[in-house]
């Protein structure tokens, strides 16, 4: 656990894919307040950040997590074709 706190870039790939229950909640609070304004995270989701919400357990950890997280974030939405259905189709041919 200290070493996530502490790693100088954490990436998180496929954030909040499957919900979280509040022990596992509890761990990820610990990470990210530790960060918060001290290292750098990049979060990388299918999810809208409003989403995320509904997969923690528990409304007041749910807040808490995701108030450290939007806190001086920088969201960038990339568009464009899915590569897993593109390449299927690219093997299929």
């Amino acid at each position: 656990m200290d070493e996530y706190k502490t790693v100088r870039l954490l990436i998180i790939d496929d954030f909040m894919t499957t919900p979280i229950e509040t022990r596992n909640a509890i761990d990820l609070f610990e990470i990210m307040e530790a960060r918060e304004h001290r290292r750098a995270t990049l979060i990388a989701s299918q999810l809208e950040p409003n989403e995320w919400y509904l997969r923690i357990e528990g409304e007041l950890m749910a807040d808490s997590i995701l108030n450290r997280i939007a806190t001086g974030a920088r969201y960038i939405d990339l568009d464009g074709p899915n590569m897993r259905e593109y390449l299927a189709k690219e093997k299929e041919a």
